[in-house]
């Protein structure tokens, strides 16, 4: 018996973005993609709202008044520091040259997208954002291995339990197979 973290379409998504037309537009093609999704208008509002909720994903526009995406990022990632959790954040620019992406990287995104941009190009960043996290983080902060080990040991019966672990409380869908 083993397990496995599945991303699920009922996952929470911000997307920081001041114009009204972008911020539609996005939300329109996540709620297709079947994710619920919430808005922010500028970066400060974003660091805020990601304070009240754990987002699987945050579209982080790199140009907004108050605070841009650059230091929201940062201020995220520092604020993300003492917990057990890193969301993933994806850049969405107009600009697409390499000398701003690095400029996203460093300060702690996962991936980049340029407008405008379709809505398979969307899907794709999200899938890439999931696989870089996966990658470099695992698939969530508590370690599979560890949680396969848990469930082997403890047996299905605490499923319920790990469910209910602050990372995977509505975010990922627990699923036991052998």
């Amino acid at each position: 018996m083993s397990c496995r973290l599945e991303l699920k379409g009922s996952e929470h998504i911000l997307i920081a973005e001041d114009n009204l037309v972008n911020q539609r537009v996005m939300q329109h093609m996540l709620t297709k993609m079947g994710y619920s999704v919430d808005l922010a208008s500028d970066g400060e509002q974003a660091v805020h709202m990601s304070l009240l909720k754990p987002y699987s994903f945050i579209l982080m526009d790199m140009m907004m008044p108050v605070m841009d995406g650059i230091a929201a990022t940062m201020a995220i990632r520092k604020n993300e520091s003492g917990l057990q959790r890193r969301t993933l954040i994806i850049a969405v620019t107009a600009n697409a040259d390499s000398t701003h992406e690095r400029r996203c990287i460093d300060a702690g995104m996962d991936a980049f997208i340029s407008k405008p941009f379709t809505f398979d190009q969307l899907r794709s960043s999200l899938q890439q954002a999931l696989a870089f996290r996966e990658e470099t983080f695992g698939n969530s902060p508590l370690n599979l291995a560890i949680l396969n080990t848990f469930v082997k040991t403890m047996g299905e019966d605490d499923l319920p339990f790990i469910c209910k672990l602050p990372h995977f409380s509505g975010h990922s869908k627990v699923e036991v197979f052998g």
